[in-house]
């Protein structure tokens, strides 16, 4: 079993804990109106608590993240989700989660505006993923679905570690960097035992007429289109 360190910026001291643990620790320390450095079965990302609207924005900030492209979300299941998307919408999801999910698969969907102005720019869509980590799982069956991008610098890698983060947006080690990575509103970092694959989910559109996919990931486009029987 994957075991995860959780830390809060400029701390060397950190909680070796497993999933369920570590999800009950972030959300003791997890604060409103600030982001967390989380792992993915992806890559390392930036997430929020989708209804807290500062922690977003200080997202798109830190990360200098075009402010038209709106922040993907994390879900447990659609359960979660399917209160903001079309019944329609909510038939197609449940066959490819059926195929896909927990996993690397990205389903664009229509939404409503209170979830669509939530994320960023109000496009009226959504892209969601229910990911395959143990503690993710557990972290968003705790606190509901949560708006994310990947823990990088627009244009710049994903990270991997607390240290590729400080060094990335500071330039200074974890310690030093400690107080721009606060200022910015980082709460906390949880690193895994466990490397992320590397590798960006696949996205697949179903928001209009036709599925589209947008993105190849570790999901072939034929074997989306197999799954829609396209």
């Amino acid at each position: 079993m994957a075991e995860y360190r959780v830390m809060t910026p400029g701390s060397r001291d950190f909680l070796s804990l497993d999933p369920q643990s570590a999800a009950e620790a972030v959300l003791q320390l997890h604060s409103r109106g600030s982001f967390m450095v989380i792992p993915t079965d992806t890559v390392y990302g930036m997430a929020a608590l989708v209804d807290d609207e500062e922690a977003v924005l200080r997202i798109f900030r830190a990360k200098r993240r075009p402010a038209d492209m709106n922040l993907p979300v994390l879900i447990r299941s659609i359960d979660q989700i399917s209160w903001a998307i079309p019944d329609a919408a909510v038939e197609v999801l449940q066959l490819l989660a059926e195929r896909y999910w927990p996993g690397p698969l990205t389903v664009v969907v229509n939404c409503d505006d209170a979830l669509s102005d939530a994320i960023g720019p109000a496009d009226g869509s959504v892209g969601i993923r229910c990911p395959d980590d143990e503690f993710l799982l557990e972290l968003l069956e705790l606190v509901g679905p949560l708006a994310t991008t990947s823990a990088n610098l627009h244009g710049l890698p994903s990270v991997a570690s607390a240290e590729d983060l400080a060094f990335q947006f500071t330039g200074l080690d974890w310690v030093h960097g400690s107080p721009s990575l606060q200022s910015a509103g980082l709460s906390l970092v949880v690193e895994s035992t466990v490397q992320s694959s590397g590798i960006s989910s696949t996205v697949v559109d179903i928001s209009g007429i036709e599925p589209k996919v947008l993105r190849i990931g570790s999901i072939s486009e034929q074997d989306i289109r197999e799954s829609l029987l396209l």
